[in-house]
């Protein structure tokens, strides 16, 4: 499948902060069109992803645990990704906040939006956003609920502790009577990665969907927001990429 440049994203995102800020100047009786015919697509993009996340899991983690051959290298190789998992993480989480203390992104961020727009983003819904409403926007709460759990967090859990489960299956299994089940398994999990390719191939529109109701809503107050947050996550990725993870490598 023919991959999707970065650029095409980008021009989504000037496209959207474009379009939204001329509406929002030139016509501001555009808000229930943009609510209920452009958002949707964005939120649409959304949900799709987040419902790709389960079958994901519960294919490419069992096929990692497999590819390990024996107990012996995934108890090692295991533990080994642990402790840089938990050692990196715990990185990630110091180099954030201390940037985010630095920059402290949005702190000045005002969002003003005139009466007049206020009543104008009141309206009606479309058959569109209704029909985007099907599809669930956190699929582990919606199965927490069905199974009567608490939250999303334990359903997310057992998800997890049911593919390590099954990785270690098609571990124990030998290979004339589990190749066959491994195969498959690839099979699942390839489909999944051609359904998350067809959707990315989407983005672009789904970026500006997103940004255009956003900027239309909020104003030009909006980007020296972004733009404070966009230079603390590239500051945050840099110190991490180019300062802890060669430490740890090495």
């Amino acid at each position: 499948m023919e991959k999707r440049s970065p650029w095409w994203v980008l021009a989504g995102l000037v496209g959207g902060v474009g379009t939204g800020l001329g509406l929002r100047v030139w016509h501001p009786e555009a808000g229930p069109f943009l609510q209920s015919w452009i958002e949707p697509w964005g939120e649409l993009f959304l949900r799709l992803l987040f419902l790709l996340v389960i079958p994901v899991l519960l294919t490419a983690l069992p096929l990692g645990i497999a590819s390990a051959g024996s107990l012996l290298k995934l108890g090692r190789t295991a533990l080994i990704a642990l402790a840089m998992a938990l050692g990196l993480g715990a990185s990630s989480v110091l180099v954030a906040l201390l940037l985010v203390n630095i920059t402290h992104p949005g702190k000045t961020m005002a969002v003003q939006v005139p009466p007049a727009e206020e009543l104008a983003l009141e309206g009606g819904t479309s058959w569109l956003a209704k029909a985007v409403d099907w599809i669930p926007g956190n699929p582990f709460g919606l199965l927490a609920g069905w199974l009567g759990w608490a939250n999303a967090a334990q359903m997310m859990l057992a998800i997890l502790a049911l593919a390590v489960v099954w990785g270690l299956v098609l571990l124990l299994l030998p290979e004339s009577r589990g190749g066959g089940l491994k195969a498959a398994w690839e099979r699942a999990f390839a489909t999944c990665m051609v359904l998350i390719g067809g959707l990315i191939r989407g983005a672009p529109w789904a970026v500006f969907c997103l940004t255009c109701l956003s900027f239309f809503r909020t104003g030009p107050g909006l980007l020296g927001y972004l733009g404070t947050f966009v230079v603390t996550v590239l500051l945050a990725l840099g110190l991490q990429g180019f300062g802890v993870y060669p430490l740890v490598l090495k």
